[in-house]
């Protein structure tokens, strides 16, 4: 049987509905901005009454049962997608452009600065030769020529030191971003605790769930990440509990994985960190010592290398490491091992480091890095293919040699970053020293007389030490580690007895002769010097390679960014806050609870008249 105010109470449950409609309404005017998802209120009829000859049903009104936001988690997984490819190719452009402010100095007068680079050094040394093979008995020209050669160096040790710095810098902002990754780990995990006991009366924490949308669109701009947030209560999610009143027993867990590994689960957080390489064990001859590999507390493998990693972390160890896949990589087989020592034939780098890590592929699929220690390069002999071993540290548990598929050392991205551009310097500086020292002037003599007689068979390297211009470390080791050019120096021999450097070929015609003078000079136009042909040509193609590699990155980052443009306005088109529409909402509940007030005067009307006149009757 319904009440004797009945109809007030019917009413009644209109202006609640139409207030509570009014204060989202009035939330989602005051709150909307980047990350708010716009709200509504969820509300259902109450349950009826049936009439007294059993024949229908009076409705009783409605009720709010909750506050729900508008979300597409499609579009939300989209737009996290693309974001992490767009931050990549951001980090790449952003590090690219300054390693081309650096190689500008390649260019000279031409680059942007109008300053002279390695490029003009060149030029200033070849012209110093070009003077001194029609004077070549002159120590003028003599001094001259060294002088413009120690002025290369520099130009040499300048882009060097240039290009270790970036690296150094990346190497920072690499640490760097992996403290903001875990400090964005650490507020969604927090966040998640929060919501989960909110919802625990079946609310909705609908600003905790933006918030926390909020930070995953800032980490996916770092890293690359998957959300996967599941019903742990099998009963709730086999739909076993509809009503809204049931809320309350989801179970819901969510957790966020960063390249594809578990990140934050509930409000557990597997923390990111960076450990220095200790010096030996750098992937690339020319990275700096100290270079941080990541991995999770605890040492749980972090595959910073995994041609799935995306985001601003990935495009800056592409910069940061990437050579170019100019490491080891190659099938090995258990006969290659004895004990821990294996023997690699045919490898195609003699650079590598005497201790490092070792990738092990397994055919099934297992991956597995490990140190090894105590390589030992052998050149080989005529007719027998160079080969190197290596110590390897102590296996893991049931590691069988039988299972391994090919190994890999010195294992990076394949991009053109920062060790790819000093390894081509690094050919730059070596060929050029060994076209100067031991292929055109091994015969060379000085002026006859100046050198001592005590230190004429004073022997180097093919030809006479007393006679090469260029230095690069330690020419006598077969591993070109030392022959860098961070070691690329003038003889200083050569700079305190400029008399001693070699001009002819002939040591009766003296400095009359200067055939080794133009020796010097066909270096700079010797068409088969490089592959890419002669000397400024190669210094043209690096230049042109790293504008071409800036060119791509920065079309890739304009692509993307539109991409994440336009499915961000998508999102918006759902999530977001109409002005228009809300003014129309407010109206429409503006109406209902002046429809439900004016609808409580009638009915006050009806009871006056009934009570306090007919009454009387």
């Amino acid at each position: 049987m319904r009440s004797a105010f009945f109809e007030f109470n019917v009413a009644r449950t209109a202006l609640f509905l139409a207030r509570g409609g009014l204060d989202v309404v009035n939330h989602n005017i005051a709150s909307q901005g980047p990350g708010f998802s716009r709200q509504f209120i969820e509300h259902r009829a109450l349950p009826a009454l049936n009439l007294r000859d059993g024949r229908g049903m009076y409705g009783t009104g409605a009720q709010i049962y909750g506050v729900g936001q508008h979300r597409n988690v499609f579009l939300d997984h989209k737009f996290w997608n693309e974001r992490s490819t767009l931050g990549r190719f951001q980090a790449q452009a952003q590090q690219l452009r300054v390693l081309e402010m650096g190689l500008n100095e390649l260019r000279g007068a031409d680059s942007p600065t109008g300053g002279v680079g390695t490029t003009t050094g060149f030029g200033l040394f070849f012209n110093s030769l070009q003077n001194l093979s029609t004077n070549a008995g002159d120590s003028v020209y003599r001094v001259n020529v060294l002088q413009t050669a120690s002025t290369l160096q520099s130009f040499v040790h300048n882009m060097a030191q240039t290009m270790r710095r970036q690296q150094i810098d990346a190497n920072t902002e690499v640490h760097i971003m992996v403290g903001r990754i875990n400090g964005l780990g650490n507020q969604i995990a927090s966040l998640n605790e929060q919501i989960a006991r909110t919802e625990l009366t079946g609310s909705r924490a609908n600003d905790l769930r933006d918030s926390r949308a909020r930070l995953i669109d800032e980490l996916s701009l770092l890293v690359n990440v998957s959300i996967i947030e599941t019903e742990r209560n099998e009963d709730f999610a086999a739909g076993m509990f509809p009503e809204p009143e049931q809320r309350g027993l989801s179970k819901l867990h969510f957790r966020v994985m960063i390249n594809g590994q578990d990140f934050v689960s509930g409000g557990n957080i597997n923390l990111l960190e960076t450990v220095a390489r200790p010096a030996g064990a750098e992937r690339n001859p020319t990275d700096v010592v100290g270079l941080f590999d990541i991995q999770f507390r605890g040492g749980r493998q972090f595959d910073m290398y995994s041609p799935q990693l995306r985001g601003q972390l990935r495009g800056l160890l592409d910069v940061r490491d990437g050579n170019n896949g100019t490491h080891i990589s190659m099938a090995v087989t258990a006969g290659d091992f004895n004990g821990t020592v294996l023997t690699i034939p045919a490898p195609h780098r003699d650079d590598l480091n005497d201790q490092g890590r070792i990738t092990l592929f397994n055919y099934d699929d297992r991956v597995i890095e490990i140190d090894y220690t105590n390589l030992v390069w052998n050149p080989g002999t005529p007719g027998n293919q160079p080969f190197f071993t290596l110590t390897v540290d102590t296996f893991p548990p049931n590691f069988d040699p039988a299972n391994l598929n090919r190994i890999e050392i010195g294992r990076t991205t394949n991009f053109k970053g920062i060790p790819h551009y000093m390894n081509q310097f690094n050919t730059l500086v070596r060929t050029f020293a060994d076209a100067m020292n031991y292929g055109l002037n091994r015969n060379g003599q000085p002026i006859p007389g100046a050198v001592p007689a005590g230190n004429r068979d004073v022997s180097h390297v093919p030809g006479n030490v007393l006679h090469n211009m260029f230095v690069l470390g330690d020419d006598s080791n077969p591993n070109w580690r030392s022959q860098a050019f961070l070691n690329f120096g003038v003889n200083e021999i050569l700079m305190q007895n400029p008399d001693w450097l070699a001009v002819s070929s002939n040591n009766n015609t003296g400095e009359s002769f200067n055939d080794v003078i133009l020796g010097f000079l066909a270096v700079n136009n010797y068409s088969g010097l490089f592959a890419q042909g002669r000397l400024q040509d190669f210094l043209i193609s690096i230049s042109g390679e790293l504008g071409v590699d800036l060119r791509q990155a920065l079309r890739f980052e304009e692509n993307y960014n539109d991409i994440v443009q336009s499915v961000d306005i998508q999102r918006i088109s759902v999530m977001g806050v109409d002005t228009s529409e809300e003014i129309v909402n407010m109206m429409r509940f503006q109406h209902i609870y002046q429809a439900a007030a004016q609808l409580i005067n009638v009915i006050d009307g009806i009871y006056d008249l009934t009570i306090n006149r007919l009454g009387n009757f």
